[in-house]
């Protein structure tokens, strides 16, 4: 039966305590949940990829789901607005090199369009290059 089992996902522990910043700049608990919505911002480590990220989800996901076996996966799919480094091989791919998959795994990656002209950066005019 083709469906989706089970969804995993993965937050770095380290980040930046929003409440410490905006004490920086006089701005109180309700300033930052109001405004920014989140006391805690997670940020990953410097040699972490964004494929680090994601089989740290996949290990998330059989150790919450143990009567989940790999060779029961027909396709790995990430959805993320930052890839490794320039997008090529797509993240998918690299996380499947990087979890041992089976080759006959299927791997789709979801990345964040983000159309500048949407958000004013560019006018009509000046379309950017690259849409990654």
């Amino acid at each position: 039966m083709i469906g989706i089992k089970s969804i995993a996902s993965y937050v770095p522990a380290n980040g930046v305590d929003n409440y410490a910043q905006g004490a920086k700049f006089s701005k109180d608990e309700d300033f930052i949940l109001g405004k920014i919505g989140s006391a805690f911002l997670p940020r990953k480590d410097a040699d972490q990829e964004t494929s680090d990220l994601c089989v740290e989800a996949v290990n998330a996901l059989f150790a919450n789901n143990p009567q989940l076996k790999r060779e029961s996966i027909d396709a790995l799919i990430v959805v993320t607005q930052n890839g490794d480094a320039e997008g090529l091989p797509h993240t998918a791919a690299i996380v499947q090199d990087k979890l041992r998959y089976f080759p006959g795994v299927l791997g789709l990656c979801l990345r964040h369009l983000r159309d500048e002209r949407l958000h004013g950066s560019h006018g009509p005019e000046k379309r950017p290059a690259d849409h990654r």
